[in-house]
């Protein structure tokens, strides 16, 4: 199941890819060229696959939990959180 946590993976890749081209703009290696165009088509098919991918899911009304689900868990949060007060001195 598709969740919007997969657009965690993106910063990480995107932080390589950026560090992959400073890296070759410093130390200039034979195909630097070919390697930043690598880097660079490497993150944007990653990006613009979990985007289509988001889209399609919230078309689907997938894309985040059910609204039951989240009033639940709102609920059960806010009566942790009011217990907590609660037993405080």
């Amino acid at each position: 199941r598709f969740v919007p946590g997969f657009w965690s993976f993106t910063f990480s890749c995107c932080a390589v890819a950026a560090l992959a081209l400073r890296w070759i703009k410093l130390e200039h290696p034979s195909g630097g060229a070919a390697l930043a165009d690598i880097a660079v088509a490497a993150v944007r098919q990653l990006v613009a696959a979990i985007a289509a991918r988001s889209v399609v899911a919230i078309s689907r009304h997938t894309f985040l939990p059910a609204p039951h689900y989240r009033r639940s868990v709102l609920r059960s949060c806010a009566q942790r959180w009011r217990g907590s007060r609660s037993a405080r001195p």
